[in-house]
């Protein structure tokens, strides 16, 4: 999967906002205020795979308990 996939995804869902507050080799994808996903943006690879992607928490599970 590459970055532009995870973006698509990822502002794909409700209240999910999209800033780079470490940096512009750094991004990060947040709902409701709160970081979710973070991503270095340096491509590792032919396929535009990106280098390293951290997750905090649940980006499903917090989405879907915000639409109930």
């Amino acid at each position: 999967m590459n970055i532009e996939q995870v973006r698509d995804y990822t502002l794909s869902l409700y209240g999910v906002t999209e800033d780079q507050p470490f940096g512009d080799d750094i991004l990060t994808f947040r709902l409701e205020g709160k970081i979710y996903t973070l991503h270095t943006c340096e491509e590792t690879g032919e396929s535009g795979d990106f280098g390293e992607m951290e997750l905090f928490g649940d980006l499903g599970d917090a989405h879907r308990s915000l639409a109930q």
